[in-house]
């Protein structure tokens, strides 16, 4: 009775010896596991770290492109603006000079050689010969 009983002590030490094995073999595989997801997730943080930094240097050299953009554009507006001031100048000179011309064909005895607004208003009333 007493081997048997010895018997049946070892045989279970031995299943409680298998299963801690077991265990212990489950633990180690998950452990492996995480070491290695681990190792996948820290990579994959420095590529996304590495990624936005770049995204970062990009963004900051887009922003001064834009900024060189709108000086560019608010200095070629200027420029533009007084080149239609100076063509509106140059007509409007222009448009004076053809005044004076007409009238100087119109009142040609008039001898100071500049037009005066009596003369101007006073042939008003008739239409141009263009």
């Amino acid at each position: 009775k007493q081997v048997e009983l010895l018997r049946q002590m070892n045989d279970q030490h031995s299943k409680v010896y298998e299963q801690l094995d077991m265990a212990a073999r489950d633990v180690e595989q998950s452990n492996q596991r995480l070491v290695h997801d681990n190792r996948l997730a820290q990579h994959k943080i420095h590529s996304l770290t590495e990624t936005i930094e770049g995204l970062q240097t990009l963004m900051e050299e887009l922003q001064t492109q834009v900024e060189e953009l709108k000086t560019a554009q608010a200095e070629r507006n200027k420029r533009e603006l007084a080149e239609q001031r100076r063509c509106l100048g140059a007509q409007s000179v222009s448009c004076l000079k053809e005044l004076y011309d007409l009238q100087q064909d119109r009142y040609p005895t008039q001898s100071d050689g500049l037009w005066s607004t009596q003369s101007f208003f006073c042939g008003r009333d008739r239409p141009l010969d263009l």
